[in-house]
């Protein structure tokens, strides 16, 4: 008995997988379409999207907020307007925060996810879980896509939206890249803690709002404003998490962070007399500045024996060392990790048709999303990358369905 060819076949039922099956349906409505997705159930990464709340979005987008090949496909981008048309089509009512990241009204990623669901049953885009892919070959004028397991689906175009290692233990080349020969940038983790020298284990659980700038080799490389959270031998946040981007696998990283960015000079000085005239121990001399530990912490990295002596017997080089600290207290980088914590992946497919992202030497095969060697910012960058691209393959996935029945 043959098999039932489909006419496209989207590898991936994540964000930009499930985006293309519905703009190549709505393109062109009777199509065979269906989506292989290596989980139980698909787009289930999008319910971990944006701490559960899906940060869809940024009204915000711009090519500087993203990396990779992001210069040779800027054109698709388009604006976070093309997101709130798309998913006002679903049925998705979406809002703004003060910092421009759009978010489902609802807050819950659970309804994007259930917006999905509604749409593909509308549109009767079929779905097979449980399908890792390992490769597709060409089998006339469509391709062979075969399982882990040995199943087989035949497609005339194929849609390849498998993600990136991210979130995983190991970061190897998915084997269905592998099968197609494409030029693959290998992977590696981003938006990710940062494990640094020294020590920050005494401040494990605390969170202070900086400036920090990423250094190679004293060169600046980038700089973020926010929330530094602290953990367990690492620096995280989503100002710390953004610059991980920037480090690549050679040279030695440092990361400066400015504890007081808009504190007056002259405001710090009075600050800095009124307590060191106080008889509370030298430990305590930050206290007012910044939270508890991480006012220790610092205060024992500029002066000997906090903890038995008094503030007022600060010296005024100390006390000028504490102050050069506050703004510019460094660690070094160990390492970005761990692998399994970053959100995404830098790296990628290169070389891809800049219109629709089609293969250069495989004739009906595109790809979108993480795969592409694109990688934005925390904000809401990705997932708006993840849904553009998505619509641009499945678009033209669809326009290539006509041409070739013409």
């Amino acid at each position: 008995m043959a098999k039932e060819t489909y006419d496209i076949c989207i590898i991936g039922a994540g964000a930009s997988g499930i985006a293309a099956a519905i703009a190549a349906k709505n393109a062109q409505n009777d199509a065979k379409v269906i989506l292989l997705e290596e989980k139980d159930k698909v787009g289930q990464k999008i319910l971990a999207t944006g701490n559960g709340r899906c940060n869809l979005s940024n009204r915000n987008i711009d090519p500087s907020h993203y990396g990779g090949d992001i210069e040779r496909y800027k054109h698709l981008l388009g604006s976070y307007s093309d997101d709130l048309d798309f998913f006002k089509s679903l049925g998705l009512v979406l809002h703004e925060d003060t910092e421009g990241r759009i978010y489902p009204y609802s807050n819950q990623a659970s309804s994007v996810l259930n917006a999905f669901l509604r749409k593909l049953t509308e549109l009767k885009i079929e779905t097979e879980c449980n399908f890792k892919a390992v490769s597709f070959v060409k089998n006339g004028k469509g391709y062979v896509i075969r399982s882990e397991d040995g199943r087989e689906v035949i497609s005339r175009v194929v849609i390849v939206a498998v993600g990136t290692p991210a979130g995983k233990h190991n970061y190897r080349i998915p084997e269905v890249l592998i099968s197609s020969g494409e030029t693959v940038k290998p992977f590696s983790p981003a938006l990710a803690p940062l494990y640094v020298y020294p020590d920050v284990r005494q401040m494990k659980g605390t969170r202070v709002r900086a400036k920090a700038t990423l250094l190679c080799g004293g060169q600046s490389l980038a700089d973020e404003t926010g929330e530094v959270q602290i953990g367990d031998g690492y620096l995280s946040g989503i100002c710390i998490m953004n610059l991980s981007r920037v480090i690549g696998n050679e040279g030695e990283y440092t990361v400066v962070l400015d504890l007081i960015p808009d504190l007056p000079e002259v405001e710090l000085d009075d600050y800095l007399t009124l307590m060191s005239s106080n008889s509370i121990l030298l430990s305590e001399l930050l206290s007012g500045i910044l939270p508890k530990r991480i006012g220790e912490e610092l205060m024992r990295a500029c002066c000997p024996d906090v903890f038995k002596r008094k503030a007022s017997s600060i010296t005024d080089a100390e006390k000028e060392k504490v102050k050069k600290t506050l703004h510019t207290w460094t660690f070094a980088v160990k390492s970005i990790g761990p692998a399994n914590q970053a959100q995404i992946s830098v790296g990628g497919v290169t070389e891809l048709d800049y219109r629709e992202l089609e293969s250069k030497h495989c004739r009906n095969v595109f790809y979108c999303g993480e795969v592409v060697n694109v990688d934005g910012k925390c904000g809401g960058y990705n997932l708006h990358w993840a849904w553009r691209s998505g619509i641009t393959v499945g678009e033209a996935a669809a326009k290539r369905l006509r041409d070739n029945n013409e």
